[in-house]
């Protein structure tokens, strides 16, 4: 059980501003480098679209499906506006590799001096990726569970990907991409996290608040009495 459940949103748009040409590098992102998580060490590079270069070998880049180069988005006739920065993703995202590298697998885990007593009960994201089958896991020290395979990509943009941690039998506090040494491009990372946990049981142990608002109902009822008496 838990209570105080609150959401957390990763994008990666702080990373660039807003005149990139293809010739930029992607950034590589540092442990602590986004507020509030953690990522492995040299596993994942911050990007936008117009600094990809496709190729045809496993470690040229990838580009998602509808964009040409350079940096031209052509999405089916009819598409909103609102479609085409879904389908195309304009803005700065992760990928799981540098320019002209091997893809790496990615740990992203909560950062415990700030929610050392948190866990994830929710995921919803964006990514593309072009391997022959991939992974995405919850982990929780030595125990895990995978939450979905995934078939042969086809590089679209998959948009408000989301799965279910609360029935999990351990508390996840890390989520694990898996798509061997191809290209995976993650975005929009939403966590739901739960309130403050208690021990092996699952349950919850009041946080402050919640022993203020007991105090408050105490001095009320012994002002009651005093006033009866």
């Amino acid at each position: 059980m838990s209570y105080g459940a609150m959401a957390e949103k990763i994008n990666f748009e702080s990373f660039w501003d807003s005149t990139i040409k293809n010739t930029d590098q992607p950034k590589s992102v540092g442990k602590s480098d986004v507020k509030g998580f953690v990522f492995a060490e040299g596993t994942v590079w911050a990007y936008k679209k117009e600094m990809l270069k496709p190729g045809v070998n496993i470690n040229d880049d990838v580009l998602p499906t509808f964009w040409d180069l350079p940096g031209t988005c052509t999405t089916p006739s009819g598409t909103t506006s609102a479609d085409r920065e879904a389908l195309c993703n304009t803005t700065g995202f992760i990928m799981n590799r540098p320019r002209g590298s091997s893809g790496r697998v990615v740990d992203v885990s909560l950062d415990p001096a700030l929610y050392g007593s948190r866990y994830i009960t929710n995921i919803t994201l964006d990514l593309f990726h072009n391997a022959p089958s991939g992974s995405i896991s919850a982990i929780a020290g030595s125990e895990s569970r995978v939450l979905n395979g995934f078939t042969s990509g086809d590089t679209k943009w998959i948009i408000g990907w989301k799965a279910d941690l609360s029935n999990l039998p351990f508390q996840a506090t890390t989520l694990r991409f898996d798509f061997g040494q191809n290209a995976l491009a993650l975005d929009n990372l939403n966590f739901t996290l739960s309130g403050s946990s208690g021990g092996g049981g699952g349950g919850t142990a009041p946080e402050p608040a919640s022993y203020a608002l007991v105090g408050l109902a105490l001095l009320a009822a012994g002002a009651a009495r005093r006033r009866n008496a």
